[in-house]
């Protein structure tokens, strides 16, 4: 994410075959690591994930705990795609 040609936050998601995906978001209060399950629909192309827990606690949760979201992916290359947020877009790559 980016707020006036700096970046407001860095996001870093892994996603195990297991369905358990684990999230590290470095933002400006600190870092907030986020674990929780998802499941991925590839014929509507959508994201579904569910945050379990987060830490440190000390910081609010960035994100709904125990809440289905969901949001809609577009591939363009194999190794990126982008979402859109609401707010805008945001462009994912992969990383191996």
């Amino acid at each position: 994410m980016q707020s006036r040609d700096r970046p407001a936050a860095s996001v870093f998601v892994r996603f195990q075959p297991d369905g358990r995906f684990y999230k590290r978001l470095y933002v400006p209060a600190g870092i907030v690591d986020t674990v929780g399950s998802y499941r991925f629909d590839p014929q509507q192309s959508i994201v579904h994930t569910r945050a379990e827990d987060y830490s440190p606690k000390t910081i609010p949760p960035v994100e709904p705990i125990g809440q289905w979201l969901s949001v809609r992916i577009q591939f363009l290359h194999p190794d990126l795609f982008v979402t859109d947020e609401g707010t805008g877009s945001l462009r994912w790559v992969r990383q191996r």
